[in-house]
């Protein structure tokens, strides 16, 4: 009985190629290339990406560069481009609680400033940028404009009656209020030097801490030169 032998040199050989690289190629393009290069393509799925624009490839296999034979088949895996999300309505909430609804939404805090609000608490968001319901994609921020709280009213104190006193005594009475001397006018009077005859804001009025109150004092002359101005700014009380 005669036998057979197979020798394997004898057999035909499948010739191989190399897998292109077609990342980032569009399915059109990759299936040119594909058929060029003898190969079959097939899609395997897609996936979101932000970095992918949509029907272009993210993945596939074999991996590029390796070699194959002829007609084998390359699985793609298509971008269906960024996933779009729902930004979440924030206004009303604390900061933490919007830092968590935005995170499981699939986004991020943006840039967070503070404003002073009478009716919102301190820490409470009162507007968002986006607004809710706009769509962003996935992992982009939402701007917050949280409250600081009321507004702190400046602190007041009461002018009291100067006229009369030196200035010396009205400048120590002034540092014990918080307040300051602003211009100071010396006219002719029939007080002696250096007593105050006027006075601006006049006594009883309410004014901020840190306010200047002008004085006008006696030069003590008792005649009618003129008013010799010190500090003084024309049209300022």
């Amino acid at each position: 009985m005669a036998l057979a032998f197979f020798i394997p040199d004898l057999l035909p050989q499948v010739p191989e190629v190399l897998v292109p690289d077609l990342a980032g190629r569009s399915l059109q393009e990759a299936e040119r290339i594909l058929e060029e290069s003898s190969l079959r393509v097939a899609i395997r799925g897609e996936v979101f990406s932000s970095d992918v624009p949509a029907n272009h490839v993210v993945s596939q296999e074999p991996a590029a560069n390796r070699k194959t034979k002829v007609n084998r088949t390359i699985w793609l895996t298509l971008s269906r481009g960024p996933e779009y999300l729902t930004v979440p309505e924030l206004v009303g909430q604390s900061l933490e609680n919007a830092q968590r609804f935005l995170q499981q939404s699939g986004l991020k805090i943006g840039d967070v400033q503070e404003q002073y609000s009478s009716t919102a608490a301190v820490g409470v968001v009162l507007s968002q940028n986006p607004p809710s319901r706009t769509r962003l994609a996935r992992g982009a921020s939402v701007d917050l404009i949280v409250s600081r709280g009321e507004e702190p009213q400046p602190q007041t104190v009461t002018v009291p009656a100067f006229v009369g006193k030196q200035q010396r005594e009205v400048t120590a009475e002034l540092s014990k209020l918080g307040l300051s001397i602003g211009s100071v006018r010396e006219r002719p009077g029939q007080v002696p030097p250096g007593q105050v005859i006027e006075q601006s804001p006049l006594p009883g009025a309410t004014v901020p801490v840190g306010s200047s109150v002008n004085l006008v004092v006696s030069s003590g002359t008792g005649d009618a030169e003129a008013e010799e101005e010190l500090g003084y700014v024309p049209g300022q009380q």
